[in-house]
């Protein structure tokens, strides 16, 4: 086991649409994240709309960039995979097959005319082979660097993940979900896709 596991976090919690892991990431961590986001070319994020990939800033208005995997990233991929593995082994039990793809720095610039956001929408996309099946996201900035930009939740009811820090929340890539308007400041977050096998 890695010695960036060798001391476990803080309890799981369920929610009706997404499990938490509290206090994933130390502050020590986070930094070096946001040093690997922001050492890496960003651009304007894309849609999927009527089989075209565009940028639609009236659905989704943030920058992205991708962070491979590399000796300097390995220890974020695989605490990510450890923290995946066992909340799904937990919540979720998918036939998991593990990353396809990079993760996702995610950047969203406050402003009250043209704030970062993303409309309710879901991750799973397009029938593929190794479809996404479980979704991560962790949480960069402290709340008091932005306002607005909560991660929300379509379930049974509309459910709202805490802005802590270094939190890990995952959830079936097909729920339905948004990040609101950030108003001000910047919010940084990761995402991560862990794929599988293709439902039967």
């Amino acid at each position: 086991m890695s010695s960036y596991l060798s001391m476990p976090p803080g309890p799981p919690i369920r929610d009706q649409s997404y499990a938490t892991w509290r206090g994933a990431f130390t502050k020590e961590d986070l930094d070096k994240i946001v040093e690997l986001g922001e050492a890496v070319p960003s651009q304007p994020a894309t849609v999927f709309n009527d089989a075209a990939v565009e940028v639609d800033e009236g659905i989704r208005r943030t920058d992205v960039g991708w962070i491979a995997r590399t000796p300097e990233s390995d220890w974020l991929y695989e605490k990510l995979a450890y923290y995946a593995a066992d909340l799904n082994a937990r919540y979720f039990g998918f036939a998991l097959s593990g990353f396809i793809e990079q993760l996702q720095y995610t950047i969203y610039r406050g402003s009250e005319d043209r704030p970062g956001k993303y409309d309710w929408h879901v991750d799973m996309g397009i029938n593929t082979a190794a479809p996404r099946k479980l979704s991560l996201v962790v949480l960069l900035s402290s709340p008091e660097e932005y306002e607005g930009g909560e991660l929300e939740f379509q379930g049974i009811s509309t459910s709202q993940a805490t802005k802590s820090q270094g939190d890990v929340n995952a959830f079936s890539s097909w729920v339905m979900h948004r990040v609101k308007p950030v108003t001000k400041g910047t919010r940084r977050s990761l995402v991560a896709w862990i794929s599988g096998p293709q439902f039967l």
